[in-house]
């Protein structure tokens, strides 16, 4: 995720969204990994800035590859899902507690052709009834291009992962909080063999199924 666009306003790296690696356009492939919550090498909010953001609007997520590919999303081959949770920031305690808010597969095309042909941008609703307080907001995109084989069986093996995160700030009236059958921790909840994580995109017919837990609501 290169951008954060809220109200009109484009968000970048350090505004909203926690800076990432130097080559963010390199994803994460080990499940073990603690990139895989955010693909940062560090979890330090203090400098990252929390952009307001009200329960029920509809913020715009957007993918690049790189800062010197500014007209490539993500190469056409990487198809597979995408995927936003959110976690609530609890004073004092470093782990996350995510909770699933929007998810596209397979219908007809990938999620990831649809982002290519929007110029990598996803529009994703707040829940409009989501407890207010500070949350990261984390977009993932799953390429599947090498996901036939799990992980670690060789260089060329395995999915591929590319998540980062956003800082903000909730406002709204609601209570909603998700329950314990809706959360996922990272790294610890997915699988190399996972169903939507170990699959063959050359397989016909296409049946998908996104991993991760159902869509909070």
């Amino acid at each position: 995720m290169r951008n954060l666009i809220i109200d009109g306003d484009v968000k970048t790296r350090g505004k909203c969204i926690i800076p990432y690696k130097t080559n963010f356009a390199f994803p994460t492939k080990d499940l073990r990994s603690a990139d895989l919550q955010c693909r940062s090498s560090t979890m330090d909010l203090s400098d990252v800035e929390s952009c307001p953001v009200k329960a029920g609007s509809t913020i715009t997520m957007q993918w690049r590859q790189g800062e010197e590919n500014e007209g490539t999303v993500i190469q056409r081959q990487h198809v597979g899902p995408c995927i936003v949770y959110m976690a609530r920031i609890n004073p004092g305690i470093s782990s996350y507690s995510w909770f699933k808010i929007f998810e596209d597969g397979y219908n007809q095309k990938w999620c990831v052709e649809k982002l290519i042909s929007n110029g990598g941008k996803l529009q994703v609703k707040i829940p409009e009834n989501i407890k207010p307080g500070e949350y990261l907001l984390r977009g993932e995109v799953i390429g599947l291009s090498e996901a036939s084989r799990p992980y670690g069986k060789d260089m060329t093996s395995g999915a591929q992962f590319y998540a980062n995160c956003a800082r903000v700030q909730v406002s709204g009236t609601g209570t909603g909080v998700p329950d314990n059958s809706q959360i996922a921790f990272f790294p610890g909840y997915y699988g190399t063999e996972q169903p939507g994580i170990l699959f063959d995109i050359n397989k016909s017919p296409i049946n998908y199924t996104i991993p991760g837990p159902k869509i909070f609501s």
